[in-house]
């Protein structure tokens, strides 16, 4: 494409010249066709020219002026393709083919069809750590295992955790022979080591990777992760490493700003202290039951599975959560004991009365009556409606009573003005709703479904077992404490004799 590029610019310019021998060449028939008379107003007078010579110089110098506009367009278009297409790196007509290894550091590679290394650059400041610039002329493999010594000798290889590389190739030539002899070379010297090849590179991740100023094997790994769950921050990605990136692009787990991934959980530096003396495992080995064994590394099988209350379905992680939903009265109380709504209809004052006939009414007390003895009551009993009665001792509460419907909330002490009757009546609710926003109403009931992606099962290590607080272990490679530095506070470990102690929290997404 560079080349159609320079090709068209050449005959833009050649387009260029042709017009302005054209421009010319009418100019110069105009001037020859002109006779100056010296006259008495000193004025001056044309000959005439042929109509049709000069339409056709006209006529040839607006097609050349045409063309060359639209060559010109076209090749500044062109221009334009052959930038976005020859990303950041080099021209493609090189000839080399170039390989990048994220591995913080970052390191170019250039080689020629024979996979003979030709140049190898430093990317960041920790690459030039790295490379040999006067390195050349050797083979894939030389190159790889220089790379891999190096990186051993500059302390870049972890020592208890996996060692992660992005391979990309920005012209997205065929990476997959660079990427078997990074994994046999790695694995000849026993150092664990996860590759994640990226297939092909586009205009966004270009962008990225110069907006950011990263690789762009790390800005087309950071958009596959944003393509999948855009939920997570580009913030977060930008400073993750690789781990953090690769796992939140298999199962969802990320964090908030400021903490870094650790397996499920979260951790944030919160402070430092000195690490105390003690009885300790040995390097590698951890505690269990008041004994040291081996640790080992989970890994990951074939099999799909959920975790906690999950449960697989169509190729998901599903969980179920239901509550009864509330009825919705168009007037009334909405009852869960029968599903109904009740309505009142006032139907007037209940009427008080005693039920013994013995009894008369006062004051919402009915008192025992007694006939007069000529007019008068003994003791303490007093005439009432021509009675003799006690209001003092002997009385009992009244009673109520509805000529239609029934009384509705008696109460101990009574309502000013009497108990009320009314007639209840019971409707089926118009709708239903749910009190909790996260829920949604399936009939009658309030439904809440949660769904994240399929995790493969987790395993152990050949001879490694499980235990229950989520360690590997062999239980057969035993070993006594001895005397080293710990740390008695949660959530830390030692690194330089120093205990880092973290905050923690639950990662985001899919756990």
């Amino acid at each position: 494409m560079k080349y159609i590029g320079i090709i068209l610019f050449v005959l833009a310019i050649l387009s260029v010249i042709a017009t302005l021998i054209a421009y010319f060449k009418l100019k110069k028939e105009l001037k020859v066709g002109k006779v100056t008379k010296e006259n008495d107003e000193n004025k001056e007078e044309f000959t005439d020219i042929p109509k049709e010579k000069i339409e056709r110089y006209v006529k040839i110098f607006t097609i050349l002026t045409v063309v060359t506009g639209i060559l010109s367009l076209v090749a500044i278009i062109v221009n334009i393709i052959y930038r976005y297409k020859t990303f950041q790196i080099e021209d493609a007509d090189s000839g080399y083919r170039i390989a990048i290894l994220d591995i913080n550091p970052i390191i170019e590679l250039r080689f020629d069809e024979h996979n003979v290394l030709q140049e190898m650059i430093a990317v960041d400041e920790d690459a030039k750590r790295i490379i040999d610039e006067n390195l050349k002329a050797i083979e894939l493999k030389e190159t790889i295992d220089f790379i891999r010594d190096k990186l051993a000798e500059e302390n870049f290889i972890p020592d208890d955790d996996d060692l992660e590389i992005i391979l990309c190739s920005p012209y997205n030539s065929g990476i997959r022979e660079i990427e078997n002899e990074v994994h046999s070379s790695f694995t000849r010297k026993d150092i664990r080591i996860i590759v994640t090849p990226i297939e092909k590179v586009n205009k966004e991740d270009i962008e990225l990777a110069k907006e950011k100023n990263i690789s762009v094997c790390k800005a087309a790994y950071i958009n596959s992760v944003l393509k999948e769950n855009s939920d997570i921050s580009v913030d977060y990605l930008l400073e993750s490493s690789v781990r953090n990136i690769r796992e939140a692009k298999e199962n969802g787990r990320y964090c908030e700003s400021g903490y870094f991934l650790d397996g499920d959980m979260c951790l944030k530096e919160n402070r430092r202290e000195s690490a105390k003396e003690g009885k300790v495992c040995p390097e590698n080995y951890a505690s269990h039951n008041g004994k040291c064994y081996k640790e080992g590394n989970f890994t990951e099988t074939d099999k799909e599975t959920c975790y906690g209350d999950f449960t697989l379905k169509d190729g998901k992680c599903v969980k179920n959560e239901s509550r009864r939903a509330e009825g919705v009265c168009s007037e009334g109380n909405y009852d869960y004991s029968d599903d109904k709504c009740h309505v009142r209809t006032y139907t007037g004052d209940a009427i008080e009365y005693c039920t013994d006939i013995g009894r008369t009414l006062y004051e919402h007390k009915c008192l025992a009556t007694k006939p007069t003895i000529n007019g008068g009551c003994l003791g303490k009993d007093v005439v009432y409606k021509g009675k003799c009665v006690n209001m003092i001792n002997d009385k009992v509460n009244s009673d109520w009573k509805c000529k239609k419907g029934r009384i509705f909330d008696p109460r101990d002490s009574m309502p000013e003005g009497g108990y009320k009757c009314y007639l209840e009546t019971k409707v089926t609710p118009s709708s239903y709703k749910c009190d909790d926003e996260n829920f949604t109403v399936d009939g009658k009931t309030c439904v809440l479904i949660e769904e994240h992606k399929v995790e493969k099962v987790r395993g152990c290590e050949t001879g490694y077992t499980i235990t229950k607080d989520g360690r590997c272990l062999n239980l057969k490679d035993e070993k006594d404490m001895v005397d080293g530095l710990f740390c008695d506070s949660p959530h830390s470990k030692i690194e330089d004799n120093v205990c880092i102690i973290y905050d923690e929290a639950d990662a985001k997404g899919n756990n």
